[in-house]
């Protein structure tokens, strides 16, 4: 039985060239920046809480606790953490984007990823964007690196991308990639890199520069402006921070020689080839 439950009545949909764009707590969300960039993307879309994917069987509740909330009137209400998939309805040119996100699963991966491939066919998903984030030997002081992989051949060769290289233990976003790719759907992943010194602490850059990736292949705003002020607040706390250690400071330069020495070219702007490979997806359809 699917844990997946549709809140809204979709019987009345039109829904323009949708996208699902998700994100986990938990591996690869190192110093929670993709879940903050899908926050974000929330915010800025205004999207709204449409389905959720039911908790029960899927995590451990006494490591993600329920919270209870108390009500002006003193009526008690338990927010289960259930994962959510919000919607963000398409203006007039524009795409419907559904956001899923909440704790990468305790159980059952195999049966959680079928759950959330069927938020996809529901919707009639184009594109499955997934965000991620690990710790990297890279320094805070250079602009955050994200790479991309896409889940099918005609993806990589229409966008100039890779397929997935990595091997090794993996998320739940890896298991969801694979079974993508095994079954033909169009996905791509953008993991950006966390210097691993930041440890459990925020890496604003880090999200911007997913963000910055998501505008780059949607053609959404998310909301960049607004966000260079804490950018520039952060830099200025971490570089007090680090002022006092002239050891972590000796890393860090060793980090920026080796970052300068392997940068490489940016991916650029990826909205069009991406649009064009779609629209052909459509045609053959």
């Amino acid at each position: 039985m699917s844990s997946l439950i549709w809140e809204v009545d979709r019987s009345g949909w039109e829904l323009q060239r949708p996208v699902v764009v998700l994100a986990f707590a938990g591996w690869f969300d190192a110093a929670t920046v993709a879940t903050a960039a899908l926050e974000n993307l929330a915010s800025v879309t205004g999207a709204k809480a449409v389905a959720r994917i039911s908790c029960e069987e899927y995590l451990d509740l006494r490591t993600h606790r329920p919270r209870v909330f108390l009500a002006d009137d003193h009526t008690r209400r338990i927010e289960w953490p259930d994962t959510l998939v919000r919607w963000a309805p398409a203006a007039e040119g524009a795409r419907d984007i559904f956001l899923i996100g909440g704790p990468e699963p305790d159980y059952r991966w195999r049966h959680f990823v079928d759950d959330v491939l069927s938020v996809a066919d529901a919707v009639g998903a184009e594109l499955v964007l997934t965000l991620g984030a690990m710790a990297g030997r890279v320094p805070h002081t250079r602009p955050a690196t994200v790479s991309a992989s896409a889940t099918t051949v005609e993806l990589t060769h229409a966008l100039g991308l890779s397929l997935p290289r990595y091997a090794g233990v993996t998320g739940v976003v890896g298991v969801l990639q694979q079974a993508m790719g095994a079954t033909g759907r169009d996905g791509i992943s953008l993991r950006v890199d966390v210097p691993f010194y930041l440890g459990g602490a925020g890496f604003p850059p880090g999200t911007a520069a997913l963000l910055e990736r998501v505008e780059q292949l949607l053609g959404v705003s998310t909301g960049q402006g607004g966000r260079r002020e804490r950018i520039a607040e952060w830099h200025s706390a971490v570089a007090e921070g680090m002022a006092e250690n002239p050891e972590v400071r000796r890393q860090i330069g060793w980090l920026e020689s080796a970052y300068d020495r392997a940068q490489a070219p940016d991916a650029g702007n990826l909205f069009a080839d991406l649009e064009r490979y779609l629209g052909a997806r459509r045609e053959e359809e």
